[in-house]
Order: C-alpha cells, then sequence, then structure tokens
C-alpha cells in the first residue's frame, strides 16, 4: 500500500514518515496540492492520503472532485483542533485523525495503516479451503506463479502471500 502526504514535513510527520519508510511502508509526499494532484494523476498506485490540515482541504477536495480523482483522505494534524477538524470532514475527508507529538508513534499509525489495507474478508467455503492452501505455500521458499482471469484477485492473493512470508521484511 502507499500512503501520499500532503503538507511540509516538519517536525513529528516528517520524522514519522522517515520510521515508516524504513519500516517498510511505501511513504510518498507533497509539499503542496499540485505535486499532490501530479502524483495521483501519474498512476503511482497511491492507496489513501494523508492530508495536514493546515493546508488547504477544500481546494484538495474540489480539485479531486473535478478530476474526479476517487481516493480516501484522511485529514492529520499534531495539533488538536476541532475546527480544522470539523471543516476538513465537512470538505469531504473521510475522518481527522490526531497525530501523537511522538515521530516514532506516529510512523507506527502510518505503518498500520498501511498494514491493514490488505486484510483478506471471505466467507465462502471453497474461500478458506483455498486461503489455507496459500497460507501454506507462503511458508515456503519456493516461487510462486499466480494465474487466473482479469479481476479474479490475482495481486490480491500475492499480497497476502508476501504479508505471510518470510520475505515481508524485503520490500
Amino acid at each position: 500500500m502507499k500512503l501520499l502526504i500532503v503538507g511540509k514535513l516538519e517536525g513529528q510527520i516528517g520524522a514519522a514518515s522517515a520510521i515508516a519508510l524504513k519500516s517498510g511502508a511505501e511513504v510518498l509526499q507533497a509539499s503542496t496540492i499540485n505535486v499532490a494532484l501530479d502524483i495521483l494523476r501519474s498512476g503511482s498506485g497511491v492507496d489513501v492520503v494523508f492530508f495536514d490540515v493546515k493546508e488547504n482541504i477544500n481546494e484538495f477536495m474540489e480539485s479531486l472532485d473535478a478530476e474526479r480523482i476517487k481516493i480516501t483522505v484522511y485529514a492529520c494534524g499534531v495539533e488538536t483542533n476541532a475546527k480544522l477538524a470539523v471543516n476538513a470532514i465537512k470538505a469531504g475527508a473521510k475522518d481527522y485523525i490526531p497525530m501523537p507529538p511522538d515521530a516514532e508513534l506516529i510512523g507506527e499509525v502510518f505503518i498500520q495503516i498501511s498494514l491493514a489495507r490488505h486484510t483478506l474478508v471471505f466467507k465462502d467455503e471453497k474461500m478458506v479451503k483455498m486461503i489455507a492452501q496459500v497460507d501454506q505455500f507462503a511458508k515456503s521458499e519456493a516461487s510462486i506463479m499466480i494465474t487466473g482471469e482479469s479481476g479474479t484477485g490475482k495481486e490480491v492473493i500475492a499480497r497476502h502471500i508476501h504479508a505471510n512470508s518470510k520475505r515481508k521484511s524485503n520490500r
């Protein structure tokens, strides 16, 4: 999963990004809204945006809407400011996440959000059996080739295998 942080990487958020990167999370940073939009237009595979509430979130959300870019945006800040949080949610942010004033804790938040996006959800008995096999394959050192029709979840299974393999720290 790729995280895009929009805003000035000062203080704790900048240090947190460095921690998240060292831990294997994929983090991109845009200091301005225009740079963020360029990154999103480029097809870089960004999954979620963390938007610093000190920046103009209204302009960013309007730009996303105008360009029909659909992506989850979380507003964040290292200060708890109810007015900025409410404004961000009214503008279209999914939620406001007050960041702890500790760079290591912020880095952990980024990592956990990155990991949470790759959770498999299934109910079908055939899927239960298939995932049990996939989990066995993930423990091996063998290379695995996944085939199937377009849209059947090959990439989802590949991410699951990687997340459960011995190679998961070698991103």
